[in-house]
């Protein structure tokens, strides 16, 4: 049997995008207990490109959006693009920030308030300290990497 799970968002627009995460192939029939759902594998890899599709989608609205400059008013504009890599629950994703700059009075920005040490979400940055509250660091880190990497790990 195959399966082709498909992420389908809507934009603010009424317009739908989708994309088709990864093809999925089971035996048919229940002979085998071991051939019963998703292997941890490919579940890694479906919460993976979920959420890159997911933040990538929030990347691209946000690059979207022309913010005004807090100190003279006028409109931005991209001067660039900037990479950046944040660890998430589901694993790493990595997205494209524009760089914002006023023709105005010649500031800078991102358009993102995140601070200037961000390289993980709270979410993660929770259950990494509750787990490492419970077990040593190295143990709750381990624990976190094997969950987190995709492939056949």
């Amino acid at each position: 049997m195959e399966w082709t799970p498909r992420l389908v968002g809507t934009g603010i627009d009424g317009q739908f995008r989708s994309f088709d995460v990864m093809q999925i192939s089971r035996p048919d029939g229940l002979g085998e207990i071991a051939n019963l759902g998703l292997t941890l594998a490919e579940a890694k890899l479906l919460l993976a490109q979920v959420q890159q599709q997911v933040v990538a989608a929030q990347a691209h609205h946000h690059a979207m959006l022309r913010l005004d400059c807090q100190s003279c008013g006028r409109r931005y504009h991209t001067k660039g693009w900037r990479p950046h890599r944040i660890a998430t629950l589901f694993g790493e994703v990595r997205v494209k920030l524009p760089r914002l700059a006023c023709a105005g009075c010649g500031c800078s920005d991102t358009g993102v308030r995140w601070p200037s040490h961000c390289r993980s979400t709270p979410e993660l940055n929770q259950l990494q300290a509750r787990l490492s509250a419970l077990m040593p660091f190295r143990v709750a880190a381990d624990l976190l990497g094997t969950v987190q990497r995709s492939g056949g790990s």
